[in-house]
């Protein structure tokens, strides 16, 4: 009798095994980066054999974290609905749900850049469009300065969080303060043309 598959034609248990893999390699490679593919097929409670055939090289599992991250990130910001509200307290709230999943997969900082790839691009800009739709908005209300384009200023704000993990991650920034420090960054580098931001766009107090 033929094992089940999913839509995409993959059987369930590789799609488990993968699952595995990724879940365990996220949990090890946090808190050590230099951990083995050995280390990471106990970890998993599978054959080093196991892991290869589902990730031949470390680079290939680093990329299934990021791509595990990308998606747990889009879902964090869709829940925070940041198209309602203040859109600092917004700013705010995006930031913690950024920075929350980053804690769990911080060994995608330890490593080399990922995301080049085309589906890593289009899964970054799957997870990240609810902040450029946020910054836009921000920036029609006032709360942001008009004239930096929107693109220009998602960007500055994805270096501040990244920023943010590599200064918590070294002890120079406490994890409870980087929200904050991003978000007053943000403002401070964009503020509204008509000169000090309308008192609705200061951080809120829990950040200031």
């Amino acid at each position: 009798m033929p094992r089940p598959t999913e839509p995409g034609g993959r059987r369930r248990d590789v799609l488990r095994n993968e699952a595995r893999i990724v879940a365990a390699a996220t949990r090890l490679l946090a808190d050590d980066p230099e951990a083995t593919m050995q280390d990471l097929a106990d970890a998993a409670g599978l054959g080093r054999a196991t892991v290869y055939r589902h990730f031949p090289t470390r680079e290939a599992l680093i990329e299934a974290i990021a791509r595990t991250a990308m998606d747990e990130i889009g879902a964090a910001l869709a829940g925070e609905r940041l198209e309602e509200g203040d859109p600092v307290a917004a700013l705010a709230r995006a930031v913690e749900a950024i920075l929350v999943v980053g804690d769990r997969y911080r060994v995608i900082s330890h490593g080399p850049p990922t995301g080049k790839s085309a589906e890593m691009h289009a899964r970054a800009a799957d997870a990240f469009g609810p902040v450029e739709a946020l910054i836009r908005r921000a920036q029609r209300e006032g709360a942001l300065a008009a004239g930096p384009p929107p693109e220009w200023v998602v960007a500055v704000a994805g270096a501040l969080i990244a920023t943010a993990f590599r200064q918590v991650a070294v002890g120079t920034v406490d994890r409870a303060d980087a929200p904050g420090l991003v978000v007053r960054t943000l403002l401070r580098g964009f503020a509204a043309d008509s000169g000090a931001a309308r008192e609705s766009s200061a951080p809120p107090q829990s950040l200031q």
